[in-house]
């Protein structure tokens, strides 16, 4: 039985087999049964811009990813 952790794990087992398209496609199915699970879009994106190369299909995960982080913290610098 597939879940979403599965789905995830499936895809990073995919990547390191070096089977791009695989990799992408499980993740996918991940992000259907569970569509708040924004760790898959990032996984998704790390797949297509290192094992697929495709920028265009990394930049739209990622986009995602990053609209689904409403309150990301504020850089700090350390003190001097």
């Amino acid at each position: 039985m597939q879940n979403c952790t599965t789905a995830a794990a499936l895809g990073y087992a995919y990547e390191g087999a070096q089977d791009g398209q695989k990799a992408v496609e499980q993740p996918r199915q991940g992000v259907q049964l569970c569509p708040k699970d924004d760790e898959l879009l990032f996984a998704m994106g790390s797949i297509c811009l290192v094992q697929l190369r495709d920028n265009q299909c990394a930049l739209e995960k990622l986009e995602r990813f990053t609209a689904t982080r409403r309150a990301w913290p504020r850089p700090t610098r350390p003190s001097a």
